[in-house]
């Protein structure tokens, strides 16, 4: 228990948590990650951020040594990537977004990882 709570402060050291204000992140940039995550660059980044994720599982399956701590990372790095894609979302003012309801495909997220 005492070597986790080491670990940990010695983690919090290093990478101190940083408090976001709300409305942190915006619509702006969300297109402006979407353009970039649909450009050449960005499909290099997804395709070497999937293979992470796939080689973190790999080894969390098949390393012996640790299983439960692999398996946590794998587990870590793929919620990393889901929140990167989540914040490829674009939100639409209340008034928009009763509008565009009745359209097709309203309010679906489309994943650039396909």
């Amino acid at each position: 228990m005492i070597r986790r709570l080491k670990a940990a402060w010695l983690y919090l050291q290093r990478y101190p948590y940083v408090a976001l204000p709300d409305g942190y992140w915006t619509n702006a940039d969300a297109k402006a990650l979407s353009n970039f995550m649909g450009s050449d660059t960005g499909a290099k980044i997804r395709n070497m951020r999937w293979n992470r994720v796939y080689e973190a599982q790999q080894r969390a399956v098949t390393d012996r040594n640790d299983p439960a701590y692999a398996a946590g990372i794998a587990f870590g790095i793929l919620g990393v990537t889901h929140e990167e894609d989540q914040l490829l979302r674009i939100s639409l003012p209340e008034s928009e977004s009763q509008e565009n309801n009745t359209q097709p495909n309203s309010g679906q997220f489309r994943s650039v990882n396909r």
